[in-house]
């Protein structure tokens, strides 16, 4: 999400805490790099935290848009959630 990318650069407690997110495409090569597949994958979340409750309102109308549309879902959404594994193994 690009608001959280500005957060970690701009918060005195991110930088301080060091916290930081990942991109789908660095997630995904780390699994591969361990001999993992991603299976599936969903993202999530285009409302931030502590919204005013009109922009809340009207972002979460239309979050269900982004969420499937991946241009929007990369840059606009928060949670990035998949399953991965191992060859040989069955998912759970």
């Amino acid at each position: 999400n690009v608001g959280l990318k500005v957060i970690e650069r701009l918060s005195p407690y991110h930088r301080e805490h060091r916290e930081r997110s990942h991109t789908t495409r660095q997630v995904t090569r780390w699994i591969e790099q361990s001999g993992g597949r991603v299976i599936r994958r969903r993202f999530a979340g285009f409302v931030p935290m502590f919204s005013p409750a009109p922009l809340a309102q009207v972002m979460k109308a239309v979050e269900p848009v982004v969420e499937r549309t991946p241009f929007l879902r990369t840059f606009g959404c928060a949670v990035y959630v998949l399953v991965a594994r191992r060859d040989g193994q069955r998912p759970r």
